[in-house]
């Protein structure tokens, strides 16, 4: 089915971001096939009430809204602001809603197990509070860490291992 924008409607419990902070996409699909991808994604997950919110003019943002399973009274939202071009941010929506579907693909977790999990997961960080540590998703969709010569051979590296500063870049549990 056929996805129609609306106006954005925005998570209150999620706070924006600053214009200034907003990134380029570290992916890339044709902006016209943004949308379509993320209807295929909801059509897996075999939602039948959502929304699809974006921003208009200078605000790139997109939350999508919906109900899963679909007896639950309470709507779901995943939303992203993060990236400077609005079908990114749809993009980022709909990968998130692949790699969510996928754990239960891989008997991992069951879908409602990874929503509840992504939805306690804190917002995301200011890059400058990685401290040397970056990392990113490639357009392989492999996510690569990415560790500062300081980090590496200063001091305060010696015993720590990747998962030690893999947990540095995304915050405590």
């Amino acid at each position: 089915m056929p996805i129609r924008t609306h106006p954005l409607s925005w998570p209150s419990h999620q706070s924006r971001t600053r214009a200034g902070d907003r990134q380029t996409a570290p992916f890339y699909i044709a902006p016209a096939q943004a949308v379509p991808y993320l209807e295929v994604e909801v059509e897996r997950w075999h939602v039948a009430d959502f929304r699809l919110t974006v921003g208009d003019g200078d605000d790139p943002a997109a939350a999508l809204w919906f109900r899963y399973p679909a007896n639950t009274a309470h709507p779901k939202v995943f939303a992203c602001d993060l990236f400077r071009e609005d079908w990114a941010n749809v993009r980022a929506i709909g990968l998130t809603l692949e790699r969510l579907r996928r754990l239960q693909e891989f008997g991992t977790y069951t879908m409602e197990q990874a929503i509840a999990g992504a939805m306690a997961l804190p917002a995301p960080r200011n890059g400058a509070d990685h401290q040397g540590a970056s990392g990113e998703v490639t357009r392989n969709g492999r996510f690569e860490l990415r560790v500062t010569d300081q980090e590496r051979s200063g001091p305060q590296a010696k015993g720590k291992s990747v998962t030690a500063m893999f947990r540095r870049l995304i915050g405590p549990n």
